[in-house]
């Protein structure tokens, strides 16, 4: 990438959406559910706002994730193809940050396909992994964030 501004909007949008993503994710798990859950308890209607509400913020979350992905996706070339070598404490700690958010991918899509209603103790296990990885993820890129790129 030959212009600087690139990789700083690059970053930017990288940022941006993976913050909307893991926030969502933390806001359903630690605010929305359980509140809506004690206010208005386990029923059908219940069920249901709680669905209206996770398959809205799903299209937030994928559109995010994507941005998130693609932009990390030309993050990690631009790091790689720099001069940096793959055994780099960076790298590492970037490949693994690549593996988890594969998961939380695999674990939403797995999340998406469970069906509301008989499902719902393990939709909530499932959110709530997804909620760690997310925090784990966002602690990975703040430690590579402190790293020189090679070392």
């Amino acid at each position: 990438m030959s212009q600087p501004w690139i990789p700083a909007v690059l970053r930017a949008l990288h940022s941006l959406a993976s913050v909307i993503w893991v926030g969502g994710i933390l806001t359903m798990a630690l605010s929305i559910l359980p509140a809506a859950r004690r206010s208005l308890g386990r029923s059908s209607e219940t069920q249901g706002l709680i669905q209206a509400i996770q398959d809205r913020m799903a299209l937030i979350a994928a559109f995010c994730a994507a941005i998130a992905v693609a932009t990390g996706l030309l993050l990690g070339r631009n790091a790689i193809y720099g001069g940096c070598p793959i055994s780099s404490g960076y790298q590492t700690l970037l490949s693994i940050k690549v593996v988890l958010v594969g998961v939380m991918i695999v674990v939403a899509l797995i999340q998406i396909r469970l069906a509301p209603a008989s499902h719902a103790r393990e939709k909530g296990g499932l959110l709530l992994l997804n909620s760690f990885l997310g925090v784990v993820v966002v602690i990975l890129s703040s430690v590579a964030a402190t790293l020189s790129r090679c070392v």
